[in-house]
């Protein structure tokens, strides 16, 4: 995930280079979108990392005090690996609109 928020740093970056060369009054708005946007999946970021900290720390404390791990627990496990893998397509689609949106901006490059 570290990686997913070093691309997020390129893409505002990118953005910013982007609102420098923009020619159509139109093309400033998808830019403030899609700079919302990555501000949203850093968030999601941020709260998985989160989930992923404290579920490490909560089944390190299960494990200590039961020395095994029971049904209950991987339960948990699952619905942050389906939360991780949902936020994994989005992250996917944010990057084709963005790819898309600079090549709407910048067609001759």
């Amino acid at each position: 995930m570290n990686f997913d928020i070093n691309i997020i740093r390129i893409y505002n970056d990118y953005l910013q280079e982007l609102r420098l060369k923009v020619l159509k009054p139109g093309d400033a708005s998808e830019l403030d979108k899609h700079e919302k946007v990555l501000l949203t999946i850093r968030a999601d970021i941020d709260e998985i990392r989160n989930e992923m900290h404290l579920g490490k720390m909560k089944l390190a404390n299960y494990v200590r005090k039961e020395n095994v791990i029971d049904a209950e627990q991987t339960e948990e496990h699952s619905s942050l690996i389906k939360r991780y893998s949902e936020f994994r397509n989005k992250f996917a689609i944010v990057k084709t609109d963005l790819n898309d949106l600079a090549a709407k901006i910048l067609p001759s490059q």
